[in-house]
């Protein structure tokens, strides 16, 4: 057991002591992203803290009456998507506009992103989004009824996961998908890249570029870099725009 895992008890005690302006992230995963965001926010000193998970974070959210630093919290969105979050929130609380911050990526960049593909590519990646999609609608579907769901711990990089994937997974080949609520059937149906976890949304495109034989490769990590130099931070329909400037004014 790694005994240097930080607490929430020791994220607070921490940021009792601390005087710097400080926005809370939920961990390495997003870490690059916030990176360049700090970045392009050259005239103010504001600390980004690559936190340890999302459950976490939120638990030190709860507590942020205890904490005179002033602080933002940033999360993904995950299955608030689908369910209001339990707890009362304010505005220091922000969520991610889709699924999560790797979703918002995408939306903001889209045309870019798949115009890395060529056609056999583009089409595997419709074929794949929407199949995801259909194996992710059935996950917020036990979720919502209560039942255990089993996303957290998949890869699509997985070569069992990918074997299985006409036949979605073994474990729900034989769901009925019209139990499922029409609502949610149309969100994936009409916003894949939204609604579906963005952690597998990026996936796909590894999988894809993996299969190439030439060296026209990118990982998740190039990936980032590329989309986040080329999305314009200076168009207010982006939401990359909109997250800097919210920072930016609060920390003001």
């Amino acid at each position: 057991m790694n005994k240097n895992i930080l607490t929430p008890d020791i994220i607070v005690e921490t940021l009792k002591r601390s005087s710097l302006d400080t926005v809370l992230i939920e961990g390495q995963d997003d870490k690059q992203i916030f990176e360049y965001i700090e970045k392009d926010i050259k005239d103010q000193i504001i600390d980004f803290f690559p936190w340890n998970g999302r459950n976490n974070l939120i638990e030190v959210y709860k507590r942020r009456k205890e904490i005179d630093t002033k602080c933002l919290y940033f999360c993904d969105s995950d299955l608030w998507l689908f369910k209001d979050c339990e707890f009362e929130r304010d505005e220091t609380l922000i969520s991610t506009t889709g699924y999560s911050i790797e979703n918002d990526l995408f939306e903001d960049s889209k045309e870019f992103i798949l115009s890395l593909f060529d056609d056999d590519e583009f089409g595997q990646f419709e074929t794949l989004i929407n199949n995801l999609s259909r194996w992710f609608a059935y996950q917020v579907h036990l979720y919502l009824n209560g039942m255990p769901c089993s996303y957290a711990d998949k890869s699509i990089l997985s070569d069992n996961f990918m074997q299985n994937l006409d036949i979605i997974t073994q474990d729900y080949k034989d769901f009925d998908y019209r139990k499922i609520d029409s609502s949610i059937i149309e969100k994936f149906d009409n916003y894949p890249h939204v609604y579906l976890r963005g952690k597998f949304l990026f996936q796909i495109f590894e999988y894809i570029f993996q299969q190439r034989s030439n060296n026209v490769r990118f990982t998740k990590k190039q990936l980032f870099d590329l989309i986040y130099r080329q999305i314009d931070k200076t168009n207010e329909n982006k939401i990359l725009f909109k997250n800097i400037e919210l920072i930016k004014d609060f920390f003001k």
